[in-house]
């Protein structure tokens, strides 16, 4: 490929990875902010989404270590949805090759403000967990199909995937919603595995760039646990209504401005 970034290019990227990284540890979203930083730099598009996939795999890895040290990962669950994601991602990277990506962005317009909703009206949701009230049936079950659900997601489109993992395991599973960041990040790591392995199948990861952005992305990731431990509800929630609202009004610039 005749494409190569020159050390501005680099540094736009590492420090994009490294805010994404921060925001993806705790509230899920990072790639409404790597996403652009790749059509900035002049990135080839079609390389866009495997490069971006294989350069968060170490820093999902990062975010993981931090919450399990903490206690803050619910294995029972996380475990099931991570492994049933990297199937689904595979199938989810699938149909990005085969299907446009518009019918599922007219999808999420109207899902999102939804989700909203929810979040404001609900003043105590993740506040406490409350997975116990479960059986075992249901949660190896819902793990199975929000994990699979999820995995396509991801492999599809991706944006803010980790968000709407957490909001799942918040709203479903009963979790609080540090827990449910730490388990979001177990999915993550398998979905992102899985997904760039299918796009690395096909020839559409930029190595070179993975390597250098990779260590932007586990730094924030590392620092983005951390304050997702240290403050709880009261920096994530904020957060996770922000980046709701930023993929919101990239869908409506996506479906009916550009």
């Amino acid at each position: 490929m005749n494409f190569s970034l020159g050390f501005s290019g680099f540094v736009i990227m590492i420090v994009c990875f490294f805010l994404a990284g921060i925001i993806d540890a705790s509230a899920g979203g990072g790639g409404l902010i790597t996403l652009p930083a790749f059509l900035l730099v002049g990135f080839p598009v079609h390389m866009i989404g495997g490069t971006n996939m294989a350069s968060t795999i170490v820093g999902a890895g990062t975010a993981v270590i931090r919450y399990a040290r903490q206690k803050k990962i619910f294995w029972q669950t996380a475990v099931f949805a991570g492994v049933l994601s990297l199937f689904g991602s595979y199938f989810g990277a699938r149909l990005n090759i085969w299907i446009p990506e518009k019918y599922l962005q007219i999808i999420m317009v109207i899902i999102l403000p939804l989700a909203a909703v929810v979040i404001f009206a609900r003043k105590d949701i993740g506040s406490q967990n409350n997975a116990e009230v479960l059986t075992l049936f249901q949660k190896v079950m819902f793990s199975i199909i929000f994990g699979f659900a999820m995995g396509v997601y991801e492999g599809f489109y991706g944006a803010a995937a980790g968000t709407f993992m957490i909001f799942g395991f918040v709203l479903v599973n009963k979790l609080d919603i540090v827990t449910a960041s730490g388990n979001s990040r177990v999915m993550a790591l398998f979905s992102s595995a899985g997904t760039t392995i299918t796009f690395a199948m096909e020839g559409l990861v930029y190595w070179p760039v993975v390597l250098w952005v990779t260590l932007g992305y586990m730094t924030g990731s590392w620092i983005g646990s951390g304050l997702a431990l240290t403050r709880g509800a009261k920096f994530i929630k904020p957060l996770f209504i922000v980046v709701l609202s930023l993929l919101f009004i990239r869908l409506i610039f996506s479906l009916f401005i550009k």
